[in-house]
């Protein structure tokens, strides 16, 4: 996180992957906020998140029940 100026509570943020001690290129996020709007603290957090590709999920979902219902039907 920066704030760039002391006088307005705007602040930046950038992030950077390290991997096996490396350092990666910076990013700067698009947005801004602002810090000490009325508050005399503040704690930034970062949270990465991957989604769940969904078509490779549902077709393996898919093929699951299918391989089920082929086995009860093969056993009956």
């Amino acid at each position: 996180l920066s704030k760039l100026d002391a006088a307005v509570n705007a602040i930046t943020a950038r992030f950077a992957y390290v991997d096996g001690g490396v350092v990666g290129a910076f990013t700067t996020f698009a947005g801004s906020g602002t810090l000490f709007d009325g508050e005399n603290f503040t704690r930034a957090e970062f949270r990465a998140t991957t989604p769940v590709p969904i078509p490779p999920t549902i077709f393996l979902s898919m093929l699951g029940l299918a391989a089920m219902v082929f086995v009860r039907k093969h056993n009956a």
